[in-house]
Order: structure tokens, then sequence, then C-alpha cells
């Protein structure tokens, strides 16, 4: 057994969640603003797929925003 300890202290960043949360907006839209129309016509079909495949088997995404 160790003589060591250590004591962490833990602040909750307010801001934290909103900066992630429009990095991942700004990644989204850059990476749909690089598609071409008949890609991103692809994703949307390919995500409707999914989701229709997902409500069936009883699990889902996250609704649309």
């Amino acid at each position: 057994m160790s003589a060591c300890a250590a004591a962490v202290q833990v602040r909750p960043d307010a801001k934290l969640a909103g900066e992630l949360e429009a990095a991942e907006t700004a990644r989204l839209e850059a990476a749909r603003n690089a598609m071409s129309p008949e890609e991103l016509e692809a994703a949307v079909r390919e995500t409707e797929e999914l989701r229709r495949r997902q409500a069936r088997r009883g699990l889902g995404l996250a609704p649309d925003r």
C-alpha cells in the first residue's frame, strides 16, 4: 500500500456544451457544403432508410431538430 494520495477538484465549465455544439454544427455544415447534390440526396435517403429500419426494431435515432 502506498502512502501517497491525491486530491482532485473538478469545476464545471458552463460554456463547454455550447462550444462543443457550435464546433459540431460547423463541422457538419462544412461536410454538407462539400457534398455534391447527388451525395447529399443519397445521404438523406440512407438516413431515412436507417430510421425506418431502426423504428421497425424498436430502436431510434435522435429526433430531427
